[in-house]
């Protein structure tokens, strides 16, 4: 059996860096660093890099959810039967994605961010 393999959008950031190594730290997991820039390219901004996450058994967003909403991407993840966690207290974002029609065998797991603050607790 593989490990399963842990995909952190927004893992080059301050938080998701912390994010990651906190991760690699569990030990059973296959953790990559997805970027705008790097070579696991995922840019919320355009669902064509998407497909980099095909195969994900879990996405972790800490990106900036207020300047790159991630309404398409947790709509991919659903889609594709991958779990989505979520870290913003972005209001807007978390009401848009309890609204989302779920299409899949996928899951979003918001909340983590649900007080300000506590994503940094995250990681």
């Amino acid at each position: 059996m593989s490990q399963p393999r842990v995909v952190v959008v927004g893992g080059t950031g301050f938080l998701g860096s912390l994010a990651v190594t906190a991760l690699e730290r569990v030990g059973g997991l296959t953790v990559e660093v997805a970027s705008r820039r790097g070579p696991l390219r995922v840019d919320m901004a355009d669902p064509s890099t998407f497909e980099s996450l095909r195969g994900a058994d879990v996405v972790v967003d800490v990106a900036d959810a207020t300047a790159t909403p991630p309404d398409a991407l947790s709509t991919y993840c659903l889609e594709q039967g991958i779990t989505f966690l979520e870290t913003t207290s972005d209001l807007p974002a978390i009401d848009r994605m309890l609204a989302a029609k779920k299409n899949g065998d996928g899951a979003i797991v918001l909340g983590a961010g649900i007080f300000t603050g506590l994503s940094n607790l995250l990681s």
